[in-house]
């Protein structure tokens, strides 16, 4: 199997890790040296079996106990020959002139148990033995067979290791005491398939069967063939456990909803909050109400403080007059036009006015509150032309004819026919309605002395510059209303457009988070699928 596919998965599941540590032990299994590891507790005899099998004489206080050590060919470059370092520590390296290392192409590993415990799992003492090919175990024969060493002898023969037990201390023990434990280990290991027991009929120290032990080391390693069929236990041992940490984090990826719970999390508070935008589009509109109602004010002023103004000016007019009657019937009509069209433009321009500053404001406020401007508003425009209010020349003033005729009609129809004339006649219609109501008829103008038709004249002007004043602020204010009610009418289908866009864009947004997941999804699925067939393929080469 090649470990670049795992190399390939660990980065994509952003476990990089996984290929490390993989790598670190494959390298450990690198070598082309058959590796006999001597194994035991301390004190077990290790370094005196090791003396006797390779002819050494190393003093034993020499050799260290706690910490692995490597003996390898007299000779041997460490450059082509691999295993130098292990995942416990630094490998205390010896060279040895040994006959039956050179026959073998072997090297020796004392190899010491003191950080093994019982409760170490497999992949972990599979690291421990990751250096060894054929593993001979000192047994304390005084007390064989602890539950660490049960613990190691099962993992050996789960990784396929072939392992030789020699009994250590048997010289100490009587000789029946010796067979007693002898026979015990052998039961308790007959299971084991890859497990020798070296029992010796009478006890004796461990360096006296060293002979015997290189003999079953042969024998086994004749049986394996090489030191790449020895390894292959290990080495799958491994690359299955690379396998299992990449399969549960691929699984956990697969099973990981978060994203697509972010999406519909990221959804509604994106709609609650638009949902909430919607008291701003309430305050804009009662802010435009607002502002449309101190425009309507400030005209009203206005008009109020001129009309002051224009009643001063009109009775100014007919106390310098010649001719009462004339003016009465030509020229104050038309000079009350005159006044009433320049306050119909003084209000469009204040109207227009106030509607661009408003459109202004609306589009700060718009910035502000949505980040946009509120382009897709129509620019708005007001004219009050004078006709909205009748005092145009087409209206017929009242002529003499008509005041004679009215003046004939009596009381109760003077008034009705005033009323009426006030309601649909215009200016014009208020100059005369106004005089029939007070009683002044053509032979009243043409009968009266000049002074007296001049002061109730005079008289009569405030009454007919407020109606006038009032038809015009009526008139006002509908166009103030109707350019509001377009200016609001505008924001509303704005706010329908910008609400329907921010829906869609939401929507969107989720889509493609969701997309996303459903790509992040097909890619876990493919890494799980070549998971599943690495494992696969590690099983049928079993």
């Amino acid at each position: 199997m090649e470990i670049g596919t795992i190399k390939k998965l660990s980065a994509q599941l952003g476990c990089s890790n996984v290929y490390e540590k993989l790598n670190s032990r494959m390298k450990m299994l690198e070598g082309s040296s058959t590796r006999i590891s001597i194994t035991g507790g301390h004190s077990g005899g290790k370094s005196s079996l090791i003396n006797a099998l390779l002819g050494t004489h190393e003093e034993v206080s020499l050799l260290p106990t706690y910490k692995t050590t490597r003996f390898v060919r007299k000779g041997l470059s460490f450059t082509d020959d691999a295993g130098i370092t292990n995942t416990t520590g630094a490998i205390h390296v010896t060279e040895v002139d040994s006959a039956w290392m050179q026959a073998q192409k072997l090297e020796v590993w004392e190899l010491s148990d003191l950080d093994v415990e019982g409760e170490m799992t497999l992949i972990q003492l599979g690291e421990h033995y990751a250096h060894t090919d054929v593993c001979v175990m000192l047994l304390n024969a005084m007390m064989p067979l602890s539950r660490t060493e049960m613990t190691k002898i099962e993992a050996l023969e789960k990784l396929s290791i072939p392992t030789l037990l020699v009994f250590s201390m048997a010289d100490r023990m009587q000789e029946g005491d010796y067979q007693e434990v002898a026979k015990y280990v052998k039961q308790k290991t007959s299971s084991f398939h890859t497990v020798k027991v070296l029992a010796p009929e009478k006890p004796m120290p461990v360096e006296q069967q060293a002979e015997e032990v290189r003999h079953i080391i042969d024998e086994l390693l004749d049986e394996a063939g090489s030191q790449l069929t020895l390894r292959t236990s290990l080495k799958r041992l491994f690359l299955m456990d690379a396998l299992s940490v990449l399969f549960e984090a691929c699984n956990q990826k697969l099973g990981d909803t978060a994203a697509q719970e972010d999406a519909e999390k990221m959804t509604a508070e994106k709609l609650s909050k638009l949902s909430d935008m919607t008291t701003v589009w309430l305050r804009l509109q009662a802010a435009l109400n607002q502002r449309k109602n101190e425009t309507a004010e400030k005209i009203r002023t206005q008009l109020e403080k001129k009309k002051a103004e224009t009643i001063r000016q009109l009775k100014h007019n007919v106390e310098m007059c010649q001719d009462v009657k004339l003016y009465w019937e030509k020229e104050l009509p038309y000079r009350l036009e005159d006044v009433v069209r320049m306050y119909s433009q003084t209000a469009s321009q204040q109207i227009n006015a106030d509607v661009l500053n408003t459109i202004n404001w609306l589009n700060s406020e718009i910035r502000k509150s949505f980040n946009k401007s509120l382009n897709s508003l129509q620019p708005i425009s007001c004219e009050i032309e004078p006709e909205a209010v009748p005092t145009t020349t087409d209206v017929e003033i009242a002529d003499t004819k008509k005041m004679r005729l009215v003046a004939r009609i009596g009381t109760a129809v003077t008034v009705i026919a005033a009323g009426t004339m006030c309601a649909t006649m215009g200016v014009g219609g208020i100059v005369m309605a106004t005089g029939m109501m007070a009683g002044i008829g053509a032979e009243f103008l043409m009968n009266r002395k000049q002074n007296e038709s001049k002061e109730r004249v005079q008289e009569l002007i405030p009454q007919m510059v407020t109606q006038a004043q009032q038809k015009l602020v009526i008139t006002v204010s509908d166009h103030l209303n109707n350019a509001y009610n377009d200016l609001i009418k505008n924001l509303q289908s704005y706010q329908d457009q910008w609400i329907e866009e921010a829906k869609q864009s939401i929507e969107k947004e989720k889509q493609i988070a969701l997309y996303n997941h459903q790509v992040e999804q097909k890619k876990w699925d493919e890494c799980m699928q070549e998971i599943n067939n690495l494992s696969a393929e590690l099983m049928n080469n079993e």
